[in-house]
């Protein structure tokens, strides 16, 4: 596995890690989160912080290969997706199963993921 992809991988765990106590978190807020995680590190270190580029869709930007990313986590038993009854719809509510190696990120990148939680996220910032 090349380290784009172990990078995309454990970026996906720390952002599912730190968001499981949000009840308006499922899929489609992970790949909001993914993408404001990469614009904001974009504008304040000079570069993303995965390597997934994005495309829009009707609900917001979702990142190319994030299936696969979550298939590969999923097999290694680091990820699971409970699907959950949510407001009449059904809700794909990812979980961590372990917490993420962030010896792939530098400590400003660990800094910039951090702060995004806290500043852009209200538990129902995406609702």
């Amino acid at each position: 596995m090349d380290t784009t992809e172990r990078k995309n991988q454990e970026l996906v765990l720390y952002i599912t890690r730190r968001s499981e106590t949000d009840a308006y978190f499922g899929l489609v807020k992970r790949y909001k989160l993914l993408f404001f995680a990469d614009r904001l590190a974009l504008r304040k270190l000079g570069r993303p912080l995965s390597g997934f580029e994005y495309r829009k869709m009707e609900f917001g930007p979702v990142p190319e290969g994030i299936d696969s990313t979550i298939e590969t986590l999923q097999t290694q038993q680091d990820i699971v997706v409970a699907e959950r009854p949510f407001y009449g719809y059904t809700q794909k509510k990812p979980l961590a199963l372990r917490e993420p190696r962030l010896d792939e990120f530098t400590a400003g990148e660990i800094t910039r993921s951090a702060n995004l939680r806290s500043k852009f996220c209200a538990d129902n910032f995406f609702s």
